[in-house]
Order: structure tokens, then C-alpha cells, then sequence
């Protein structure tokens, strides 16, 4: 996790709690991308998946990042 907006926004900060008995929560440093991996995949998912190609909703997405991640896992 970074210091995303986002990472600590309410609703995340609900989820991590909600889930803390199986996430584990790893703190990366400001301003670099190249120690976190995190990165790396969502480098991978936007030149594979997310490109080239628009999405008529969420459901649309995620149904092709879930066809990505049994291809790539």
C-alpha cells in the first residue's frame, strides 16, 4: 500500500478491517513505483486488457480482468 487517496479513504480503511485476519497490509515508500510490485501487475493488466478496449460497464470488466487472471494465474 501506498499513500494513495484511495488506501485511505473510509471504505478501505472498512475493508482492511473487515479482512485483517487473512490481508496483510505492506507499506511502500512515496514516489516509487519501481519497489512496489504492485505496479508491476497493474502495468501487465493495462497492456494486456485494458488498452485498447473500453468497457460497457464494471461487470464488463471484471468479468475480463477475472478471464485475465485465469490465463496469467
Amino acid at each position: 500500500m501506498d499513500k494513495a487517496p484511495w488506501h485511505k479513504s473510509k471504505k478501505a480503511q472498512e475493508f482492511f478491517q473487515k479482512n485483517k485476519h487473512w490481508l496483510k497490509i505492506m507499506y511502500f515508500p512515496p514516489a516509487t513505483p519501481d519497489r512496489n510490485p504492485t505496479e508491476y501487475c497493474w502495468k501487465a493488466i493495462r497492456e494486456d486488457v485494458t488498452l485498447i478496449k473500453s468497457f460497457k460497464n464494471i461487470e464488463a470488466l471484471k468479468e475480463e480482468l477475472h478471464e485475465y487472471s485465469l490465463v496469467i494465474g
